[in-house]
């Protein structure tokens, strides 16, 4: 087949009218810069190629998508330059015969322009057919060769999974007297990002598209949906927001992040707990005394407190009705003792554990929305107990966290009167 006009002597006009070097040193330079393997990963997941190489005195282009046997090469025939100040190249196919995997197609001819204005930072753009809609999309020098590119992606996915095993969880900043938190998830349709301001409702949270290291910071791109206007809210805009995350004491359970629901440009986030839940309980756990002195608040607690009815998953019983035993008994030295044994004869004792006394209502609408005593179980520190007294009743919730089972929590309500 005949070119239109030789790639070299294309090339040289080209890069003479862009440059003004000599030719030789500018066909050079920019073979270098282009030779070799060029990665998109897009957003949505997912990964596609672009190989430049030479073979006995042509040049190449290949280009498919990343793991999936999609591939086609084609002879780069013809370099010009763009109205806009790209790279306009032609590839010329070779017809593939049917086999036994594929129907085979007819040789043809496809056109690409290149945008090359960021080529020696490493980044170019392309609209290759490979891409959706084929659509221009930038790409990222990745390798010398497809397979070194497989293996460099390979070690860029497992550090993307480590980091997100590492973030998995809730994070929360304590700022000028309030909390706010991050929660990073991950389920079979993907990673996911809320963040928001504790015990208010105020939050928001969106898929994450894409996940990028950059040393000691990564870059979290997260997806928010559109959000109508109601009665309460006035409603969002679809958008797309990146966060910086500064992951130097990630193994010492510490980040700092950008979100947007922070009172200042970034804050630190500690590791709060495997789910919001468990970030709640262990937030107002860690909540200063209501007072030093708290026999005031423990005096009409004081002795021991028998079962009324249980709750669990939000069926009802009486002690008589489940068979259960249960009593509680608070000491006017800002301790408690939990006892409790199923019909089926399962037991659970937590002694001696000492009483921190919170501000506000142990949940919303609490009848008793001054106060509540929070502990942790001694026995078990995976079990946090909340109690407050209303109506001459304590009602007590247990959450216990199982170890190994992220994210999951077992949650018991208790009602003792005297």
């Amino acid at each position: 087949m005949k070119r239109k006009i030789s790639l070299l002597l294309s090339l040289i006009a080209v890069l003479i009218a862009i440059a003004g070097c000599t030719p030789q040193t500018t066909l050079e330079k920019i073979w270098e810069a282009l030779e070799g393997t060029w990665v998109y990963e897009a957003p949505s997941g997912g990964g596609y190629f672009a190989v430049f190489s030479m073979q006995e005195g042509k040049y190449y282009y290949t280009s498919g998508i990343m793991n999936s046997g999609a591939v086609a090469k084609g002879e780069i025939t013809d370099f010009s330059k763009s109205d806009t100040g790209g790279i306009i190249f032609e590839v010329n196919y070779p017809e593939v015969p049917e086999n036994e995997e594929n129907s085979g197609s007819q040789a043809f001819a496809a056109t690409y322009e290149m945008d090359i204005a960021s080529l020696e930072k490493g980044a170019m753009t392309l609209n290759d057919i490979f891409l959706d809609n084929a659509s221009p999309a930038e790409y990222t020098y990745c390798a010398a060769t497809l397979e070194m590119a497989y293996e460099v992606l390979e070690s860029r996915g497992n550090d993307r999974r480590e980091l997100w095993e590492a973030l998995e969880g809730v994070w929360v900043c304590e700022k000028d007297g309030g909390q706010y938190f991050i929660w990073f998830s991950g389920s079979e349709e993907g990673d996911f990002y809320t963040s928001g301001v504790m015990f208010s409702g105020a939050a928001a949270g969106g898929a994450v598209s894409e996940t990028r290291i950059e040393g000691q910071l990564a870059y979290i791109t997260v997806n928010y949906s559109e959000l109508p206007a109601n009665e309460v809210s006035d409603g969002a805009q679809a958008q797309s927001v990146t966060y910086e995350i500064e992951i130097g004491d990630i193994k010492k359970r510490a980040i700092t992040v950008n979100d947007r629901y922070l009172p200042s440009a970034k804050e630190e986030y500690l590791y709060y707990g495997s789910d919001l839940e468990q970030a709640n309980d262990m937030v107002l756990y860690a909540q200063k005394p209501l007072k030093a002195d708290i026999s005031e608040y423990l005096a009409p607690l004081e002795g021991t407190w028998r079962l009324l009815s249980q709750t669990v998953e939000g069926y009802t019983q009486t002690a008589s009705e489940s068979g259960n035993v249960s009593t509680l008994t608070v000491d006017k030295g800002g301790t408690a003792d939990f006892y409790s044994r199923t019909k089926a004869g399962w037991e659970m004792n937590e002694g001696g554990m000492k009483l921190t006394l919170v501000a506000g209502g142990m949940y919303y609408s609490c009848p008793n929305g001054e106060w509540y005593a929070a502990a942790k179980g001694n026995n078990d520190a995976a079990r946090i107990f909340r109690f407050t007294l209303y109506d001459n009743k304590i009602e007590l919730i247990l959450n216990e966290y199982p170890e190994g089972v992220d994210g999951a929590v077992y949650s018991y309500t208790y009602l003792y009167e005297r």
